[in-house]
């Protein structure tokens, strides 16, 4: 119908491309091709909606605008991939991370989680876990 997107619309769509592209600058050209689609299917869509759902109740009074993504995920075994901040503030919202599990006789996988401002980012919220290998993974970010 050639009708606009809204510029909410337009500003959650942004967000969600970069959240996507710093997913996978933090994995590295190692990682990225072993756990891509899975990633895409299983743990991106949650993301996405928890960004979504934060931006929404924002929504009323333009506030959403204030929410930015962090530029650097972190490189080595750290497990920041990106934080959702209030630029105005300088503040958290969200902090999306991916820490490297290895349970007894599993092999290693990687456990996507959140945290959230409302606990004082203590709590760890599941995004899903995506197996690697028995072999160790290497550093995020290595190519």
């Amino acid at each position: 119908d050639g009708e606009s997107k809204s510029s909410f619309d337009s500003y959650k769509d942004e967000l969600l491309n970069e959240a996507e592209d710093l997913s996978f600058v933090k994995f590295g050209s190692r990682i990225s091709p072993v756990i891509e689609d899975e990633y895409r299917e299983e743990v991106l869509p949650k993301v996405e909606e928890i960004i979504v759902s934060h931006l929404m109740t924002m929504q009323d009074n333009d506030a959403y605008q204030d929410l930015v993504i962090s530029k650097t995920p972190t490189a080595g075994k750290s497990e920041r991939i990106f934080h959702v901040y209030n630029w105005k503030t300088g503040e958290d919202v969200l902090r999306f991370h991916v820490r490297r599990d290895k349970p007894p006789h599993k092999g290693y996988w990687f456990n996507f989680h959140y945290h959230t401002a409302e606990d004082g980012f203590q709590k760890h919220h599941d995004l899903g876990s995506i197996y690697w290998d028995r072999n160790t993974p290497p550093n995020w970010m290595s190519h």
